[in-house]
Formats: C-alpha cells, structure tokens, sequence
C-alpha cells in the first residue's frame, strides 16, 4: 500500500514541509522532519520513500503493544490476538504506510503506556523512558499533553512518589521540546474554539458527539468495542489495570469534551485505541472457555477484519472522493497532472492547502 497508491493531501503537506515548500503551525514538526531524514537515507522522493517512517513507527509501536499486554499480565497467545486485532483496527492499519504525525506520536503514546502499566514499586527505573516519550510525543502531537493526567491516575496504583516521579518525567520530556509544540497548541486551542466552525454538523453538539463515538466504535471495531467496555468496567477499580483505563478513557472524554465547540476529526481518539484494545482482549480471555462467549470472541475480530478489509478496498479502488482526503488513495496524481474528468474533482470541502501541496508533490520532477 505504501508503494502502490499515492499520497494523500494531507501526506503531501507534511511532505512539503520536509522539502521545504511550506510549513505549518497545525502540528509539531517531527513528521516533517522524519520524512526528510527518510527521502535522503534512500536517496528518493517516491511515495515509499516519504511513507517509509509510518511503517517503521507501526512496527514499533505494534513491538511496544505486545510489551504493554505482557506487562498487563495477558498471557502469549493472547499478546498475539492483541497486536493482531491492533493491525484490524482501521485507524492502526492506515497508519501502518499513511504518513502522518500519529506515527511517532502513537509510538511515544504506547511507550507510557507500557511504563505506567509496570506495577514497579521503584519509579526511577522509569524516569529516562518517560522523559523520552514525552519528548517525542511532544514533537509529534501536541495530544502528548493529555499523557499528563493518564500517568497520574495510572501510576496512582502504587503510591505518591510513583504518581510525582512519573508525572514529572513526563513534563520535563514535553517542556525541554516546548518551543516546537507551543505553536501547535496556540492553533490547536483555535481549532476547538470554533475556528472551524462551519464544519459542525446541523444537529450540534449532540450530533458532534454521536458522530465522535460512532468514528471511534466503527474504527475500532463494534466487537471489539463492546469487549472494551465490559474491559472497562469490570477493571475501573482494579489497582493492576487502572492505567489502562485511565490511557482509554481520559483520552476519548477530551476528544468527546471537544464537541461543545469543534468538529470532530475521527483521529483524534487515536491514543484510546491500544488502551481499549487490551481492555477487550483482557474481557475476551476471561469468557473464552464459555462456549457462546468463544463465540462471540470470533465475530468480533472477524466484524473488525471485515470492516478493516472494506476499508482498504474503498481507499485503494479510489471511489468515492470523501470529505476526508485520507479516505481515497488512487487518483490524485491524475488530479494533479490534470487527466482527471471533471466529474474526479475532489470533494470541495478538501483543506486548499492538502490540494495545493498535492498539485505541486505531483507536478514537481522529482
């Protein structure tokens, strides 16, 4: 996929950053700066090439999923059935070869969770992983600020000191990058006040808030989701897995919050994904010896394969154009040379910028 279908407008603005032809204050600059490091390394500007740092981030961050399920005493084959329902995941498999700043920052994100899962009683140990990730996660999303809170609640398991130590490790990885995410957080702060407003759905903030939860039940995948939430209750109060609960809800009740004024984009759930995803295998292994329960452990991952595979087929077959330009991934580069029909023009409500990088990924020689 990530040689055989072209960039996206959105890929193609973070890829104008790496070359140099624009920059943004939407998101921290570690993407742009990745794809730069990976067009010189293999000396191209190809597709695969600007793409290479998504895939090699999902290998991480897949690698980082087994660690956190092992650290939640999931035992081996269930770690398997974990990172195999993660790459069945709609939004983890696109950023699998779709270059965004949800690479690295998914990679930093899943790296707390793996520390704040540790039941270590000794959080020193952790104090150079954390200030890492926060570094990381900081020059990716500015998102990396909601790690704040989870790691808080998560390492609350184990005493104050964990809780202080951690927390802290955290702030010092965001603060010593600050400067390259204040600007990403001054807009991102506009976005949710309404600066696209005229984006919002008709039904309002009820709306917003359906659309928000159905994004992230179809993305996920509804079994899936339903094994999540029993996950969820049944482990709210366990000191063992209390980070995992605060790493799925606390994320997803921003994102949610955010609908009393913005428009809600289906990525920004991204970081309760892992979380939920060991909730409900956690959920999944506990019933699995009831024979209806197998049963319904088996539809849920084969409705998130179904689901996974539809969208795969829908983006890589190029119909239809969607508001979201990362949803097609044939035919922009006939767009952009100008072959297309005019009955191929993309979707009105497209960023200019993403079309605009577009149009000159693809009509520059590369």
């Amino acid at each position: 996929m990530a040689a055989t279908t072209d960039l996206t407008p959105d890929e193609a603005y973070y890829a104008s950053w790496a070359f140099g032809w624009a920059r943004g204050d939407d998101h921290p600059p570690l993407v742009a700066w990745l794809i730069s490091a990976s067009t010189t390394l293999v000396a191209s500007r190809a597709e695969w090439a600007i793409r290479l740092p998504a895939v090699v981030c999902s290998a991480v961050a897949s690698a980082l999923l087994s660690l956190a399920a092992a650290r939640a005493s999931i035992p081996g084959r269930w770690i398997v059935a974990a990172v195999a329902i993660a790459q069945l995941d709609v939004l983890v498999a696109a950023g699998g070869f779709l270059v965004t700043p949800d690479g690295p920052f998914m990679v930093a994100w899943t790296l707390v969770l793996v520390v704040t899962i540790s039941r270590e009683s000794k959080p020193i140990h952790s104090i150079g992983w954390l200030v890492a990730a926060g570094a990381l996660g900081g020059l990716a999303k500015v998102s990396m600020l909601v790690a704040l809170p989870v790691v808080a609640i998560g390492s609350s398991a184990i005493g104050w000191r964990a809780v202080l130590v951690r927390t802290t490790a955290v702030a010092v990885g965001l603060a010593a990058v600050a400067p390259w995410w204040w600007p990403s957080l001054v807009f991102q702060l506009g976005h949710v006040a309404g600066a696209h407003g005229p984006e919002r759905l008709a039904g309002g903030v009820v709306a917003e808030l359906g659309a928000g939860l159905g994004a992230f039940v179809g993305l996920v995948g509804p079994g899936v989701f339903f094994f999540g939430m029993i996950g969820v209750i049944e482990r709210c109060a366990a000191r063992a897995t209390r980070a995992l609960v605060a790493a799925a809800l606390v994320p997803l009740g921003v994102v949610l919050a955010s609908a009393l004024t913005a428009h809600l984009e289906a990525s920004w759930s991204a970081p309760a994904h892992p979380p939920w995803i060991l909730l409900a295998v956690l959920a999944m292994r506990d019933r699995f010896a009831r024979p209806a329960w197998r049963a319904a452990t088996v539809a849920a991952i084969a409705l998130s394969a179904l689901l996974c595979a539809g969208a795969h087929v829908v983006a890589f077959t190029g119909t239809p154009w969607r508001p979201d330009p990362t949803a097609r991934l044939r035919g922009w580069r006939a767009w952009a040379a100008g072959d297309a029909q005019p009955a191929d023009a993309p979707d009105p409500r497209f960023p200019a910028y993403g079309l605009d990088a577009a149009r000159r990924y693809y009509r520059t020689p590369r």
